[in-house]
């Protein structure tokens, strides 16, 4: 695809694939937090 469109359209067309990259880095790093599905399971049993 890069050599036959050329290097824009390719940046173009991965930017979700490098957006989803850097979100799963982040919640790796930092975690979901507050609004994370085990904080709210464990808000109702204490």
């Amino acid at each position: 695809m890069f050599v036959q469109k050329g290097f824009w359209p390719a940046v173009h067309e991965s930017r979700l694939d490098f957006t989803m990259l850097v979100s799963l880095i982040f919640l790796l790093i930092v975690g979901a937090g507050y609004y994370s599905l085990d904080e709210k399971l464990s808000e109702n049993k204490s």
